[in-house]
């Protein structure tokens, strides 16, 4: 199989889509590892994300199984087998596994794929200011495994398409919807979703949260989790009808905001 040396205007176009402003600019965005893109190619059809394109270099075909290619060739994606050290160098890991996979973005709007999460109800996830990539994946990982039906990365949180997110989220962002809203404001998200009759609650500490194990969930509820050191925005705490609490040990200060997160969606999960 022929082995492709890439442009240097080819190398710049791939190397750009694992930054924001290559994202913007060409409405895709990239995921390595091969375990990523071969789950996304099983499963990307019933995403709202369609697969452009995959690259591999010769070192990955050489122990790759033969049914990777012959997936690819069924499902007509086209691929490109590419130089070693040219995959190397547009891969960002520091330990690449010589596969790459280019997305397009979902074609419907943000607002168009917002109003499908409101109108199916459900409970859905919220993160407002959460900064940290590894835990932004986390909880999109979290959602997928406790049956939450949505997740917002809201104001201020790292992207869904920083390369951390997407690794850390393990694939699952295809398996829900996530909506990648970190450039909205967060109070106008939140109010959209408390007109369409969802409870908003915030995971906070307070003199009136009501602990985590008392708290009976609503059906249609909106969970806010916040920044991982100054918590949820004041102005976005005002909006929420109740206010959970996670009792831990007088010795520990506080949780990692995917931890709390996550034993929240425990906790709620088929009640």
């Amino acid at each position: 199989m022929k082995v492709e040396t890439l442009s240097r205007k080819e190398l710049a176009y791939y190397r750009l889509l694992w930054t924001s402003r290559g994202q913007k600019k060409f409405f895709k965005f990239a995921l390595e590892g091969e375990k990523f893109v071969l789950d996304l190619v099983h499963h990307y059809k019933n995403s709202p994300y369609n697969l452009e394109e995959v690259l591999f270099d010769a070192v990955f075909l050489s122990r790759s199984k033969n049914n990777f290619l012959k997936k690819l060739k069924d499902e007509q994606i086209p691929f490109r087998v590419v130089r070693h050290y040219q995959l190397e160098r547009i891969l960002p890991s520091r330990s690449p596994q010589g596969i790459m996979a280019v997305i397009k973005m979902p074609e419907q709007t943000d607002d168009q794929r917002l109003g499908k999460i409101l109108a199916s109800g459900g409970r859905a996830i919220f993160l407002d200011g959460v900064q940290d990539p590894g835990n932004v994946g986390t909880l999109i990982r979290s959602s997928a495994a406790f049956g939450i039906s949505a997740v917002v990365v809201g104001q201020d949180s790292a992207r869904l398409y920083n390369p951390k997110t997407l690794r850390a989220s393990a694939g699952t962002f295809l398996k829900i919807p996530v909506l990648d809203l970190v450039h909205r404001d967060a109070v106008e998200i939140v109010m959209k979703f408390k007109n369409h009759n969802f409870n908003v609650i915030a995971l906070s500490k307070g003199k009136n949260a009501i602990p985590l194990k008392k708290f009976s969930p609503p059906k249609d509820a909106l969970f806010i989790i916040g920044n991982e050191g100054s918590g949820i925005r004041k102005d976005v705490q005002k909006i929420a009808e109740d206010t959970v609490s996670i009792e831990i040990s007088p010795d520990v200060e506080s949780l990692n905001a995917a931890v709390s997160g996550s034993i929240l969606m425990f906790h709620i999960q088929g009640k």
